[in-house]
């Protein structure tokens, strides 16, 4: 399931909203390049592991703050009441090819 609400584009930023309702949570993921979490309203608990499933932490996260996840870096977020935040990153990598067109195909990128 996405929970992803918008996605937006800016240049090479590429930001799209989560939200959750209180009790749900996103799959454990990674991404192959750093990014920004904004938490723009409630609150949530973010579980972080090692690239090879150790456990990091766990951070309460509230309105106002942001949270960088580091690359290949397991990562998820669990609603702890109605939840709203914008996970940022860029576009395209160096090379200028898209970062991670398996979670962006439905957006109309050209690649």
């Amino acid at each position: 399931m996405r929970n992803i609400d918008k996605e937006k584009i800016y240049g090479n930023i590429w930001i799209f909203e989560v939200k959750l309702k209180s009790g749900e949570s996103t799959h454990s993921h990674k991404h192959e390049f750093d990014h920004l979490h904004q938490v723009i309203s409630g609150k949530a608990e973010v579980t972080v592991l090692e690239s090879d499933g150790t456990f990091m932490f766990k951070k309460e996260v509230v309105s106002g703050q942001i949270l960088r996840v580091p690359k290949n870096y397991y990562h998820s977020i669990k609603a702890l009441e109605d939840y709203h935040g914008n996970c940022i990153h860029a576009l395209r990598d160096t090379n200028g090819d898209v970062v991670e067109t398996d979670f962006i195909k439905d957006i109309n990128i050209e690649q």
